[in-house]
């Protein structure tokens, strides 16, 4: 499945336009554009520098890793306000020394936010080498605990976000930001995007905030202290992309927000679940609808969905809703998913095997890039037999380890790693890990080879009942089965 990285090229203008006049309509829609760079770099600065710093994945920080950039100019200054107020320092700097100062002054992490709930736009967009400068007013909230363990609180201070557009209206893209301060002397006449229906200018970042604020009230009246929160995925089918990592991150940022106290994890090596946040979203008419689903350890609903949604319009023209790394993977997650689910019942009873399988990246959320490495650990608490099966976006099945194995009564209850390494090549897309352990043998399947590969002959289907089949014939034999999404991309 191909990576198409969320990239927007930017192109200063180098001569001056002129018009002769900015209406009403055509500053609205600009301004709702300005609006979304903001918040998709709020976004990125939160995956990178929020607390706590290690609640994001690795997809979700290489993606704003590589994003972050392109919504700052060269040149953007930013007053530093990580200085505590007794300590000494410059008033202004630019924005490298800033972003690289967070982990080494706040190495637990810090809340960056820019409030823009009530954001208001200055009525003039001044004419500049590097494209219309609009000021945009807003708050800001910052909080953290500094080396010296001094804390660092900002509460909803006014703020100005000077931005560069190429162009204006309905055509405006290309925003850049170049400062990031709390002067305010040039606020003088602004507008708004609070009149009218309140749909027409919301953005992500405000309808996740929503949803977010939903889920905040569930977990309070839990009272929960720990949760995981997995990839918002298309249809919950968990084919991972771009945008689907975008609006974790922003979701993820709002909640840590919401609840400094909660620890928020990604599902960790374990077969002990925590509480966890399942999350979707899907294309209805104009509008792209959110939601989320509290669970609890069992994957069992807490409450009802909560939702939100945002005209499709409003979405920043770089975010593919619809995963389209490579065509119909929806569908072809979704059969996978029927297949294995079609014959669930048939297993037997898991009461006295307990397995689980991890790769080096975790169990849920994996995307896995050509030429990146998986490896693969399993845990068992009693002797058994370990089939790994991979699913390849093209139908093929491969044996992994071209063999069953056993695993000793000295390897109980602890992590055993595989020997081999599997690296990421074509084909990509959703990818199917499944797995069953066994107290007795397997029986045997049908293989042939194909370079270092061994290929099952029989269908994903057929191959899980001919796994199962001896513990459906012998309810004395335990067989665990397990199954992990995986998404593989073209690297960068």
């Amino acid at each position: 499945m191909k990576k198409l990285l969320i990239c927007i090229s930017f192109q200063f203008l180098t001569t001056y336009t002129i018009f002769a006049q900015v209406t009403d309509s055509q500053k609205r829609q600009t301004a709702l554009i300005i609006k979304e760079a903001i918040v998709n770099f709020q976004t990125c600065m939160g995956s990178l520098v929020s607390r706590p710093p290690k609640a994001q994945d690795i997809n979700e920080r290489r993606n704003a890793t590589s994003e972050l950039g392109t919504y700052i100019s060269p040149n953007c200054r930013i007053q530093n306000d990580l200085i505590i107020q007794a300590q000494k320092g410059s008033p202004f700097l630019d924005f490298n020394e800033y972003f690289k100062r967070i982990p080494l002054d706040y190495p637990e992490g810090l809340i960056y936010d820019l409030d823009l709930s009530n954001a208001e736009f200055s009525n003039e967009f001044r004419n500049t080498s590097q494209g219309f400068l609009v000021d945009v007013y807003a708050k800001k909230n910052l909080s953290g605990t500094n080396r010296s363990h001094a804390e660092l609180q900002i509460d909803n201070v006014p703020c100005r976000i000077g931005v560069y557009i190429s162009t204006i209206g309905n055509s405006a893209k290309s925003c850049k930001i170049g400062y990031i301060d709390t002067d305010l002397s040039k606020k003088g006449e602004t507008f708004s995007l609070k009149n009218g229906n309140p749909l027409d200018f919301q953005t992500l970042d405000e309808t996740m905030e929503t949803v977010a604020k939903k889920v905040t009230e569930m977990v309070k009246q839990r009272n929960l202290k720990k949760l995981q929160v997995t990839t918002f995925t298309y249809d919950y089918q968990e084919v991972i992309d771009d945008f689907s990592i975008k609006v974790t991150s922003v979701f993820r940022n709002k909640l840590i927000k919401l609840n400094p106290a909660l620890e928020i994890t990604s599902p960790s090596r374990s077969w002990d679940d925590q509480p966890s946040i399942k999350g979707g979203y899907k294309i209805k008419g104009n509008f792209v609808e959110f939601v989320a689903q509290l669970q609890d350890d069992k994957k069992v609903p807490l409450y009802n969905l909560v939702m939100d949604k945002i005209l499709h319009k409003n979405l920043s023209s770089s975010d593919a809703v619809f995963p389209n790394i490579v065509p119909d993977q929806i569908e072809a997650a979704s059969e996978v998913k029927k297949i294995i689910e079609n014959t669930k019942s048939t297993i037997p009873s898991l009461s006295t095997l307990k397995f689980e399988v991890a790769t080096n990246r975790g169990i849920n959320s994996l995307v896995f890039e050509e030429g990146d490495t998986m490896r693969l650990a399993v845990r068992v608490s009693k002797p058994c037999f370990v089939r790994l099966i991979y699913r390849q976006m093209d139908n093929k099945l491969i044996l992994l380890r071209n063999k069953d194995f056993k695993i000793n009564e000295y390897e109980l209850n602890k992590w055993v790693t595989i020997p081999e390494d599997f690296v990421c090549t074509p084909p990509f897309g959703a990818e199917f890990l499944v797995s069953y352990a066994s107290t007795e043998p397997f029986e045997s399947l049908q293989t042939h080879a194909e370079g270092e590969n061994v290929i099952i002959d029989s269908s994903l289907a057929e191959t899980k009942k001919i796994s199962i089949s001896r513990g459906m014939a012998n309810k004395g034999i335990a067989i665990v089965e397990k199954v992990l999404q995986i998404t593989t991309k073209i690297g960068k």
